[in-house]
């Protein structure tokens, strides 16, 4: 058996299939992914048309103001001409506000948008590399599983002490097995974001197999 799991093979796949789900119980998919990232560009082309409805209206609000002050300051003997202007300067302003408030509020669901598309990018990976690692986990357990059953058949030809040295290598075995494959379980419980944090109990639990040399022993 090998010393420990490849991972580098969940790279591998990650590559070779990026738009295939590899395993079942994949939380999200590709197209969730290509969704959320449309979802994500159609934010920051509604941002940008936003900026510019609002950028046109403060423009229109600063020419008839200006047109106001003109024609002010070309009939001063007017009455009223003060009042359009101060008009018009209270709707540039509030010309202004809205395109501050407008502008700001759709770059923050923009962005609100760009960080779920990276969250459902990071989440189609981190499942893609788990369900690879869990697979060549099992494929590592079903390895035990063929020892457990040679050493089934090798107890039926053995007797005394030479069968009780064996019936105590196959329970510790299978308690090793039973270690392994709770920690394998485990992988699947959880933020799948955050799979290789609980990988290091594989590991160990791999190790612990590997270390005693229990599978390779002979009576």
């Amino acid at each position: 058996m090998s010393r420990s799991i490849n991972r580098k093979t969940a790279t591998i796949s990650l590559l070779a299939g990026c738009g295939v789900i590899l395993f079942a119980g994949c939380e999200v998919s590709k197209n969730d992914v290509d969704s959320a990232r449309q979802k994500a560009a159609e934010e920051v082309r509604e941002t940008e048309e936003v900026r510019r409805a609002g950028e046109e209206k403060v423009r229109e609000a600063q020419a008839e103001l200006e047109a106001a002050r003109h024609d002010a300051t070309r009939v001063p003997f007017e009455g009223g001409k003060e009042d359009v202007v101060k008009e018009k300067e209270k709707e540039l302003a509030e010309a202004k506000t809205e395109l501050t408030k407008n502008v700001a509020k759709e770059k923050q669901e923009a962005q609100a948008a760009i960080d779920n598309a990276d969250k459902v990018a990071r989440q189609l990976q981190a499942t893609q590399e788990r369900d690879t690692y869990v697979k060549d986990a099992k494929s590592k357990l079903q390895q035990v599983d063929r020892r457990l059953q040679e050493l089934e058949v090798k107890k039926s030809g053995l007797a005394g002490d030479l069968l009780q040295d064996l019936q105590a290598q196959v329970e510790l075995l299978e308690g090793k097995r039973e270690i392994f494959n709770d920690a394998i379980d485990q992988l699947n419980s959880g933020d799948v974001t955050q799979w290789e944090v609980k990988h290091a109990l594989v590991e160990q639990a791999w190790e612990q197999i590997e270390d005693d040399n229990a599978p390779n022993q002979d009576p």
